[in-house]
């Protein structure tokens, strides 16, 4: 399992992330309903963004066999890679979880 980061283009919108807990909220926009939060939420685990505190599936409106995963993780702020991961964030750039390879999963800061 691999965590990648990945820039996102400037032109985009920054989530402005200057709160003074290392509580962060997350979204992944797009998964398969097909895969478990069970699976999702050890996936996450792996990569040690740090403690999920809240975990929400919403379906996608249009596309019943799609879900929008939104989280909210107290961020480890001791190791060096987890914090690169949120200044990568911080900038509006997105992270890629490859899962099983070749699929992946994007993520980015939640808007709120």
């Amino acid at each position: 399992m691999r965590c990648i980061s990945q820039k996102r283009n400037p032109q985009q919108n920054k989530t402005n992330m200057s709160n003074t807990t290392n509580i962060i909220g997350l979204c992944i926009p797009k998964v398969n309903t097909s895969i478990s939060s069970t699976f999702i939420k050890s996936k996450l685990s792996q990569c040690n963004f740090g403690t999920i505190k809240q975990y929400t599936e919403l379906p996608w409106k249009n596309d019943p066999t799609q879900k929008r995963i939104l989280i909210r993780v107290d961020w480890n702020q001791t190791l060096t890679h987890s914090t690169l991961w949120q200044e990568q964030l911080r900038q509006g750039n997105s992270l890629r979880i490859v899962y099983q390879f070749p699929n992946e999963w994007k993520i980015y800061l939640a808007k709120n």
